[in-house]
């Protein structure tokens, strides 16, 4: 084995030891079994696909019963918001923050109900979790593009000064290539996560099983590249 499939494998290693790691794989896994339904007539083996995805969901439901820990540390440390210069990322900020303490709570008395464990009716709680998750992938979505059209003024700025500004650029470009990502990644997730709200909105309940599918890969493939790749990183002075 060479030294880069060594390094490349401990890389790998050390990824899928964190919970971010494994949750992005299980999702891309979840999501290609989705799109393989597209290449199969059998319905046999294209419900064992569905159902295979369906019990991969479900594991990644479950290990979200553990982010009350790290979604409440992130509203702290992010101090709602107070650190924000730009009023619009502040005003995002916060009701992000809103909706991610919201989801976790809907999200899984949803799936408690759906499995009988609580007597509730479990749609209302899933819809209104899927509304959560719908508005926070927009304002994800829109954080990034505003963020992108702030260093698109910095740059610029940086480009009417006589000083020396070849690694504050470089810091630029590699913040905006990593936003361009999140932005690709995050309006995958949006276009799908539409496809589960109540039908009668935009094109909810129209996708097809491996269109869904097609798009959590290229979410996922994504979201992997971003967080094992150097391309996106910004390196430090």
């Amino acid at each position: 084995m060479s030294v880069t499939d060594s390094t490349l494998l401990d890389r790998l290693d050390e990824y899928l030891d964190t919970y971010s790691g494994r949750d992005k794989l299980l999702k891309a896994l979840c999501y290609s079994l989705k799109f393989a339904t597209r290449f199969y007539e059998s319905p046999k083996t294209v419900h064992d696909l569905k159902l295979v995805s369906s019990e991969i969901s479900n594991c990644r439901t479950i290990l979200r019963f553990l982010d009350y820990v790290p979604v409440f540390k992130y509203v702290l440390t992010y101090k709602f918001g107070k650190n924000e210069k730009d009023k619009y990322l502040k005003l995002i900020g916060r009701i992000s923050c809103i909706l991610d303490v919201i989801f976790y709570p809907l999200e899984q008395v949803a799936w408690l109900a759906e499995r009988k464990i609580i007597k509730v009716n479990p749609e209302p709680w899933d819809n209104a979790s899927t509304v959560c998750w719908v508005v926070s992938l927009y304002l994800g979505l829109m954080k990034a593009l505003r963020s992108l059209s702030l260093l698109e003024q910095h740059k610029k700025c940086l480009k009417t000064t006589d000083a020396d500004v070849r690694l504050p650029m470089e810091r630029v470009l590699i913040q905006q290539r990593g936003l361009l990502l999140l932005a690709i990644r995050t309006s995958c997730d949006l276009v799908y996560a539409i496809h589960y709200l109540p039908e009668g909105f935009l094109w909810s309940s129209k996708l097809e099983t491996w269109q869904v599918g097609a798009l959590g890969m290229v979410s996922a493939g994504i979201g992997i590249f971003q967080s094992l790749s150097s391309w996106t990183k910004v390196p430090s002075s």
